[in-house]
């Protein structure tokens, strides 16, 4: 199986990373508006989209480094399926603490994910379209993990708005890719 994934041509590895941001982008902005409207109203909706963003994230990024040869051939995704994983049971954990503590966790894997996302772009960097806006993306999160950091450290209690702004800038990166790569692919296409 691995000699198989290995050798998929640059196209199918174009239309699956295609698809796959185009999934990014969707999972993103219907957890958005979930958590800007029922995580709103509900405590309980609110802690199970807390809990499933980071678990999605692990579960995507598994899948695409399957897709793409394994775990073993993609490290940085490797790792961040075990970040992503870990920082899932961590804000478990937080949301029997405070808001606080939960805005901190999903700092702290902001960070990690962001740089190990950026690490992915910069590897794709030579075979795949796109990626310019995956380092922007792994970058930005990164920064935002910081600022994260720093407010769950204010006494203003955060609420799930706060990380809803952040899902939205991924969601809307994911999108920019999603497009690029469907852009140059009409444009060979037609060439």
């Amino acid at each position: 199986m691995t000699n198989y994934q290995m050798n998929v041509s640059p196209g199918d590895k174009e239309r699956w990373l295609k698809r796959y941001y185009f999934a990014r982008t969707a999972f993103s902005a219907i957890w958005v508006a979930a958590a800007l409207t029922a995580g709103q109203q509900s405590a309980s909706i609110a802690a199970a989209l807390l809990i499933i963003y980071p678990a999605w994230d692990a579960a995507a990024n598994f899948v695409d480094a399957s897709r793409n040869g394994g775990l073993g051939n993609n490290r940085t995704q490797a790792i961040n399926v075990a970040v992503s994983s870990v920082m899932t049971a961590a804000v478990v954990v937080a949301l029997t603490l405070s808001m606080n503590w939960v805005l901190g966790a999903f700092g702290l894997w902001a960070i990690f994910s962001g740089l190990l996302q950026l690490g992915t772009a910069l590897r794709r960097w030579k075979t795949s379209g796109g990626q310019w806006a995956m380092i922007l993306s792994g970058g930005q999160s990164a920064l935002a993990g910081a600022f994260f950091i720093a407010q769950a450290r204010m006494p203003e209690l955060p609420s799930i708005g706060n990380i809803a702004g952040y899902a939205g800038l991924g969601a809307f990166y994911f999108l920019v890719s999603a497009v690029w790569l469907s852009v140059s692919h009409m444009r060979r296409k037609t060439a």
